[in-house]
């Protein structure tokens, strides 16, 4: 029982890590929005498909935050080296057609 309580908490202590890691990748190399028209587009567009709330996209835009997924970005289909779980493009304007399954994955500051 002893060795099965380590390997959980040695997994679980490793999540967070991996998760750090993608942020990183997503608000770095893949999904990079630097212009106030497309963090702020990212929202709305995430709010539109149900991603988010009214309240969290008013959040994220105040913050000069926009929402990242773990399974997407804005640089799909063209990824550059490193890019990381990125399979399908997250639009960043709020006309565009919503895309299902998406996770969330967190929020990447704007710059």
């Amino acid at each position: 029982m002893r060795r099965v309580t380590t390997l959980f908490l040695l997994f679980c202590l490793g999540l967070p890590s991996l998760a750090t890691a993608q942020m990183a990748t997503r608000c770095q190399v893949d999904d990079v929005l630097a212009l106030s028209w497309q963090w702020t587009g990212r929202n709305a567009w995430a709010r539109k498909c149900g991603y988010i709330t009214v309240t969290k996209e008013a959040f994220l835009n105040a913050e000069f935050e926009y929402q990242v997924f773990f399974n997407g970005c804005a640089a799909y289909p063209n990824l550059p080296p490193n890019s990381v779980s990125c399979e399908v493009f997250v639009p960043y304007w709020e006309s565009a057609p919503c895309v299902t399954n998406l996770l969330k994955l967190g929020t990447c500051i704007t710059g």
